[in-house]
């Protein structure tokens, strides 16, 4: 197998390494969503066990089939993880997003620059020599 050069090193990484992009801490992620997983399947648990509830102490065979009918029934919540975005997007996203704040931190130094202008050129109110 040949020796790859830092180029296509590169190039495999932007291609298999991804962010999170979800807009919380990535670290929180760790912990979030195992406590997801675990709320959802003991939801689950929880609405098995509620459909199984036995009202009386005597149960008929009738009533027992319907509530395993109700067990069976219940399903589970859907939950799944937001897939990771790729690394090249996110670079390229994060590239874009500095270009716009770049152009809006001109465009209000532009903005102030003309309201100076403006003020400095505007002659003294008829008001003020009174």
């Amino acid at each position: 197998m040949p020796r790859k050069t830092p180029q296509q090193k590169k190039a495999l990484s932007y291609g298999k390494d991804r962010r999170n992009c979800y807009g919380e801490n990535s670290k929180s992620s760790r912990k979030n969503i195992p406590k997801t997983r675990a709320h959802t399947h003991r939801a689950y648990r929880q609405k098995v066990k509620q459909s199984l509830h036995l009202e009386s102490s005597v149960v008929l065979p009738d009533e027992l089939e319907q509530q395993e009918i109700r067990a069976i029934s219940v399903r589970r919540k859907e939950w799944k993880k937001v897939p990771d975005q790729p690394l090249a997007q996110h670079v390229v996203e994060q590239a874009t997003g500095r270009k716009i704040r770049e152009n809006k931190k001109v465009l209000r130094k532009a903005r102030e620059a003309s309201v100076q202008q403006r003020l400095a050129a505007k002659p003294p109110s008829a008001d003020a020599s009174e």
